[in-house]
């Protein structure tokens, strides 16, 4: 959690349809009131936590870390949220992205929790 203090920034979400050439246009939503840091962010070098815990995925999830993203810290306060969605790119929305169409899209999502909380803060998978 320290690692990320410094780099925390108001979270966003992906602009539905905008992802061309590989680039997605970003924005900040009402969906998502939470704040992200993005480990691969971090200035001058990967701290060895970081490389044990991605060690750790890649070994869970039996993928190379090339086909991974960058880890990212979370933070939600407590009236913060992020309402339900798909963590995935629906390749329809995205006609345009031949990496959809060859099936480079997220696989799973690992979540960790680095505290705890006496009420709320629940991740619910509907689907």
């Amino acid at each position: 959690i320290r690692l990320s203090e410094h780099s925390m920034k108001r979270s966003q979400v992906q602009v539905t349809g905008s992802r061309k050439m590989g680039h997605a246009e970003r924005a900040v939503a009402a969906d998502r009131t939470s704040t992200t840091a993005w480990l691969s962010a971090l200035p001058f070098f990967t701290p060895r936590v970081v490389k044990r815990v991605r060690a750790r995925v890649e070994a869970l999830m039996k993928i190379p870390k090339d086909w991974s993203e960058s880890m990212q810290v979370l933070h939600y306060s407590q009236t913060q949220h992020y309402l339900v969605h798909h963590d995935y790119f629906d390749p329809a929305r995205y006609p345009d992205d031949k990496r959809w169409a060859s099936g480079h899209n997220r696989l799973a999502t690992v979540l960790f929790y680095l505290t705890d909380v006496e009420e709320g803060g629940e991740t619910m998978f509907p689907y």
